[in-house]
């Protein structure tokens, strides 16, 4: 009991600490960031095969383009913890100002090649940098619910970037689409000049440096890990990488799984889960700070359940929507309480790198999760895939509880 009171906050300063400036500036910034990342992700495929590339490059392609986002993660982390924040949000925002200018100018698959790349160091990079400074800007105690508000409040309104992009791209030309989201990163540039960051780092003490060092030079391969990946992050990733893992088949397979089954409107499925991931995310960071990191415990559990129940759907009914919300409630209620948990476990010097570790999980779960559920259900069927799935959330509770006692004392800054 006495836990969850030393990590709860009341709701009126919870607010009080929302109604900030850089808070509510990074907001918009977000907001134009998004809706010009969905003008130019709508089309760019697309695109592509317009310049000749045939279903096999276009794969290769767009694998290369997420290697670029997983290469770079971890240096995204560290750019932001080692220069003045300002400096290092206009560095990633004018990159992905390039990539959409390349995009512009291509008139070849080489150079799209080239914009793909750019445009994947400079996801990586505004991805993980933005959240780190939009949780510097909130008191700790109500970054769930911070990061609940900014991840929902910028999709409502960037969730039109599509249509605004294939209406400008079919009438207009692609030239016109890419230079229309360049400006709105442009507009965005501007904005990032207007932030009040304090870039200011406390001095260490002398005794803790001296101390520090011999330590550094015995264990010179971890300190070097150490740059770019937040151990204290761990956990927390941790736990991510197994939500990513049970998300991602469901999102990759359910169409797949409703064709084989022959069940009409499966497409439905991912619309409701768009619809209540919306509410979910906000729901999700709100109780995070109410009732601390246990308020994962429900969610891994809750998605756990989502791959069991389609594996015995057989039409469109309560038994895939009941899997729909477990999988949003898995899945949306908790991405910003992980997030919220990796930045509350490290250090203020290390809350970049903590974000980028985060991501590199996520990332992660992506890469292992496409080759595992392909051979799973080449081995096993459908069915059996999706249980195996389910397994992946309970070993995650399995996993928080081991390390519950240590997680909430450095919470609670007690470590």
């Amino acid at each position: 009991m006495s836990e969850k009171k030393a990590g709860s906050v009341s709701m009126l300063e919870i607010i009080k600490s929302l109604l900030n400036y850089n808070f509510l500036l990074l907001i918009l910034i977000q907001i134009l960031n998004s809706f010009a990342n969905n003008m130019v992700k709508t089309p760019v495929n697309k695109f592509g095969e317009g310049l000749g590339a045939g279903a096999t490059v276009l794969g290769v392609i767009i694998s290369i383009y997420n290697i670029s986002v997983t290469a770079s993660r971890p240096f995204s982390g560290l750019g932001l913890d080692k220069m003045k924040k300002k400096n290092w949000l206009q560095i990633c925002l004018g990159l992905r100002c390039v990539s959409f200018l390349c995009y512009a100018m291509t008139g070849n698959l080489p150079m799209f090649v080239v914009s793909r790349v750019l445009h994947g160091i400079s996801f990586s990079m505004v991805g993980t940098s933005f959240p780190a400074v939009a949780g510097m800007a909130i008191d700790k105690r109500a970054l769930g619910t911070a990061y609940a508000v900014y991840l929902t409040a910028p999709k409502l309104i960037s969730s039109f970037g599509p249509m605004a992009s294939m209406y400008i791209y079919n009438t207009y030309g692609a030239k016109v689409a890419f230079l229309c989201a360049t400006g709105l990163i442009a507009v965005a540039m501007v904005l990032v000049a207007l932030l009040k960051l304090d870039d200011r780092r406390e001095a260490k003490p002398a005794a803790e440096t001296k101390a520090a060092a011999p330590a550094g030079k015995k264990r010179g391969g971890l300190a070097a890990i150490g740059q770019l990946i937040c151990f204290a992050a761990i956990p927390a990733s941790i736990l991510q990488l197994f939500i990513g893992l049970t998300h991602n088949v469901i999102q990759d397979y359910i169409v797949l799984y409703g064709e084989y089954r022959m069940i009409a409107n499966i497409a439905m499925f991912l619309t409701l889960e768009g619809l209540i991931g919306l509410f979910c995310r906000f729901i999700g960071g709100v109780a995070s700070d109410k009732m601390g990191p246990d308020f994962l415990v429900i969610c891994l559990v809750a998605l756990g359940l989502s791959p069991f129940l389609i594996s015995f759907a057989k039409s469109w009914g309560i038994i895939l929507i009941l899997a729909a919300v477990c999988d949003q409630i898995g899945q949306s209620c908790s991405y910003p309480a992980t997030l919220a948990m990796a930045m509350k476990s490290a250090t203020d010097a290390q809350r970049g790198i903590a974000i980028s570790t985060l991501y590199l999980f996520v990332d992660l779960s992506g890469i292992i999760g496409g080759f595992l559920s392909g051979t799973l259900r080449a081995a096993l069927g459908f069915e059996n895939m999706f249980r195996v799935y389910a397994i992946f959330p309970f070993l995650g509770v399995i996993v928080y509880f081991a390390v519950r006692k240590k997680l909430i004392a450095r919470l609670k800054g007690e470590e």
